[in-house]
């Protein structure tokens, strides 16, 4: 089961969310040198009901089983992502993708 799948059914359960799938969105050098690794990175940020940013986008990962995919789905489920911290497991990326926002 791909992470898209195992996300599917929670997203679709959101009122407001929205699943999409992307290529890197940090750009392909930087995605291809990046230290930690393969796997799927996830996005989250809040908005408005009319699916208007109102905070910052938090990166999630990179995922690289079903185990950390189906972590990331409990995590969203919860629905206290914007004050509870992402599973240490999936929280590998987010001083290197931190770092790269502040350079975007």
């Amino acid at each position: 089961m791909t992470v898209v799948d195992e996300l599917r059914p929670t997203i679709r359960r959101c009122p407001h969310g929205m699943l999409v799938s992307a290529a890197c969105m940090l750009g392909p050098v930087t995605c291809a040198s990046r230290p930690t690794g393969c796997g799927v990175m996830a996005v989250v940020q809040p908005c408005t009901n009319d699916r208007v940013a109102c905070g910052p986008p938090h990166w999630i990962g990179p995922i690289t089983d079903n185990g950390q995919a189906a972590a990331l789905r409990d995590w969203l489920e919860q629905g206290q992502w914007e004050d509870t911290p992402v599973p240490n497991q999936l929280g590998r990326h987010q001083l290197w993708t931190r770092e790269r926002n502040r350079t975007n």
